[in-house]
């Protein structure tokens, strides 16, 4: 896991708020998934690597016939060679010789996914609110309403909320201390 959160570290994703690393309580709810998966024999991590540098992972799992890249993520530094790509590629043979029947990419659509998938399943977000139904109700007009309309008429105003984020978030040490993760 040291290698794979190096590489979030790295990867477009930092900057986006989104990747393991992003926020230590994220860090942490992913290694305590990693571990909760490998001790069912559910995890399956794909890594590719450069000179012994960690440059794209895909973080998985198996489960019965299927096998889900639940996370991927690149080293940005290495994004002229498709690493990411690679690393996919290699997950889904490996699925396969393992005997899996379903790959499961996960997560929302991207063009990369739509070039390698031969079907689509569709599936619903079910959200859980302890404060009832106001809250539900505004979180269903935000997701379904009002950020297909800005995405749609104002998609820079994502970039700018980015920019923002970034600008106020405090800059995270790095590592150097891989054992400890």
């Amino acid at each position: 896991m040291a290698d794979v959160f190096e590489i979030e570290r790295h990867s477009w994703k930092e900057g986006a708020g989104t990747s393991f690393t992003a926020d230590p309580a994220l860090e942490r709810f992913y290694l305590d998934v990693a571990r909760r998966f490998a001790d069912r024999g559910w995890l399956r991590l794909h890594l590719l690597y450069s000179n012994g540098a960690p440059v794209a992972h895909v973080f998985g799992a198996r489960y019965g016939a299927e096998a889900m890249t639940i996370k991927t993520s690149y080293d940005q530094r290495f994004g002229k060679f498709s690493p990411g790509t690679c690393v996919v590629l290699g997950f889904a043979e490996a699925a396969s010789a393992e005997g899996a029947t379903v790959l499961d990419f996960l997560g929302e659509e991207a063009t990369w996914k739509e070039e390698l998938a031969n079907d689509v399943r569709v599936f619903a977000d079910s959200l859980v609110f302890s404060r009832g139904l106001p809250d539900c109700e505004a979180l269903y007009l935000l997701e379904t309403r009002l950020k297909p309309l800005v995405r749609r008429h104002a998609p820079g105003l994502f970039d700018l909320k980015r920019r923002y984020w970034d600008e106020r978030r405090s800059p995270v040490p790095s590592r150097t201390d891989k054992s400890s993760i």
